[in-house]
């Protein structure tokens, strides 16, 4: 029995790495979001890095994005100011673990998706791009859980 021990352990650590994302809908069509504001969602030279891959990863993608700097005390202030401007649609705050789109009609949060994933950031945006193009989220993986 000694020999699958390690066996064991191996396949408990694995699953304990596994690519893990949360995803939460609400009831805002995607394909709403004409043009997207993005915000990094911390000060430091990493999450502007971050923030300027996103914008890129989404423009690759033919989404309309813009980039949104300054100084707020919180995100409902920022996505007041930045919607007040009238040229977005929606505002994403970008971390390294995390993406929030905010709806600058209602204000409310209309998609966010956070985890860690084996792609990484990228596959966060990846999922993005399918909501805001309409398409269901995907399901390859057990370990996705949606919310509605």
């Amino acid at each position: 029995m000694r020999p699958l021990a390690p066996v064991v352990a191996l396949v408990l650590l694995n699953a304990c790495m596994r690519s893990h994302a949360t995803e939460h809908i609400a009831p805002v069509p995607g394909d709403k979001f004409k043009t997207i504001a993005t915000i990094a969602g911390g000060t430091s030279r990493n999450d502007l890095r971050m923030s300027g891959m996103v914008r890129q990863q989404l423009h690759d993608s033919g989404i309309a994005v813009v980039r949104r700097s300054g100084r707020w005390d919180d995100e409902k202030e920022a996505v007041g100011a930045v919607c007040k401007e009238g040229d977005v649609n929606g505002v994403l705050f970008i971390w390294y673990d995390r993406l929030e789109l905010n709806d600058c009609d209602s204000g409310k949060l209309a998609y966010t998706i956070d985890g860690t994933t084996s792609g990484g950031l990228p596959d966060l945006v990846n999922r993005l791009v399918r909501y805001l193009r309409g398409r269901a989220a995907p399901t390859e993986s057990a370990d996705i859980q949606i919310k509605r």
